[in-house]
């Protein structure tokens, strides 16, 4: 699966970056797709979000800097923001980020959390070193290489690709070492730089407990809230919960869950469209992807279900 389809609080991880960034007032939205980009293609238009442009990469194998490169074909703004797909951030800090124009490239750092490639800054909050620290008074951040950058380093990119270059980094690096301004933008909200399994489910955690308001697309149980059933339930968005089901938030159910009786769901729980769980079941701390069946008298704890399979652990 590409790691943009991977659901988060019952939603896609591109779904949340696209609603972030034109949350944070980023317009218009460019998402450039490689491995299986069908696939993430299919699932961001029907979304019928607008002004978001989907291009897909045919050269992505060859590194990040070339998916970068056929997503600024497609951006004509002297000034454009990147947010990798696995990179989940608040749209506050998108915003803050993108208002940061004083530099050639300002980079998004957190300085609470060791996640993330290593970044070292100094008092004014110029970025010193990536990678490698180099003074006793430089502090030590960390970044998911999410930017804000220009033409000065557009072209940048442009001349490395002709160099043989495919990664970001090194042109970070050859931008500062040529001269060129790089700063950071200090992080205010929490961040996910979501590379494994745990780091997942510690995503879906936060967003469950930070994220439940407004959702129209199933029945959100707010943190510490819990639901119970007597009887057989069966709501407008076609789930259905059967009797003696307890459910512990937060916990969202997609559209079209079914919940059979005796189960105990949550907390930290996403279920996603069309799944049905067994009777005398129990589900703590988990993702499980739409579709799947989780068989009767199962018992998953900090685990991802993905196409009826456990994986996790």
């Amino acid at each position: 699966m590409p790691k943009a389809l991977v659901q988060i609080g019952g939603k896609p991880l591109v779904q949340w970056a696209i609603e972030h960034l034109l949350g944070a007032g980023i317009t218009p939205v460019v998402v450039a797709v490689g491995w299986l980009g069908e696939r993430v293609k299919t699932a961001i238009e029907d979304l019928h979000i607008p002004d978001v442009t989907i291009t897909e990469v045919r050269d992505y194998e060859e590194g990040p800097l070339h998916t970068l490169a056929g997503a600024l074909e497609l951006t004509e703004s002297s000034q454009f923001t990147v947010m990798p797909v696995d990179a989940w951030m608040a749209p506050v800090d998108l915003r803050g980020l993108s208002m940061s124009a004083d530099s050639d490239l300002t980079l998004a750092v957190d300085t609470r959390q060791d996640c993330g490639y290593p970044v070292y800054i100094d008092e004014k909050q110029n970025i010193i070193s990536l990678g490698t620290e180099v003074s006793d008074r430089a502090e030590r951040g960390s970044s998911a290489m999410a930017f804000r950058a220009g033409d000065t380093f557009r072209q940048k990119i442009y001349d490395s690709l002709g160099a043989g270059e495919n990664h970001i980094l090194p042109v970070i690096s050859g931008l500062k070492r040529d001269g060129g301004a790089v700063r950071c933008y200090l992080m205010q909200e929490a961040w996910f730089d979501i590379d494994d399994i745990p780091h997942v489910l510690k995503t879906n955690g936060y967003v469950l407990s930070h994220f439940f308001s407004n959702r129209r697309d199933g029945i959100m149980v707010p943190p510490n809230d819990v639901l119970e059933t007597g009887d057989e339930v069966e709501v407008s968005t076609g789930i259905v919960l059967e009797e003696s089901v307890h459910l512990k938030g937060p916990v969202f159910l997609a559209e079209e869950c079914r919940i059979s009786e005796g189960c105990r769901i949550g907390p930290n729980v996403s279920l996603g469209n069309g799944t049905v769980v067994g009777p005398q079941s129990s589900i703590q701390d988990s993702i499980i992807f739409g579709r799947s069946l989780v068989e009767g008298g199962l018992a998953i704890q900090s685990r991802i279900m993905y196409d009826s399979k456990v994986y996790g652990g």
